[in-house]
């Protein structure tokens, strides 16, 4: 198995990641997940290993720094925030 990490960098070029990960989460009726997926090198099937609840979340840090954090970097990609 080859491990991914679902990401929005990831959903771009792989569209069916998106659908993977929406769908997962709202089968948990989750809003915010990172979503685990492994792609089976015997087959090329996804699979869907886990959701975290709270992905990116530290003892430092809490869901509103990680969401925020996760908020600019989507912006600085667009190139509509630059890092100070």
């Amino acid at each position: 198995f080859a491990i991914i990490q679902c990401s929005l960098s990831l959903w771009l070029g792989i569209p069916i990641l998106k659908d993977i990960s929406i769908k997962s989460a709202k089968a948990l009726k989750l809003n915010w997940t990172g979503t685990d997926i492994v792609r089976s090198t015997d087959n090329g099937k996804y699979y869907v290993l886990e959701l975290n609840r709270r992905p990116g979340l530290t003892e430092e840090s809490t869901e509103i720094t990680t969401a925020y954090d996760h908020i600019l970097s989507i912006l600085a990609k667009k190139g509509m925030y630059i890092e100070s």
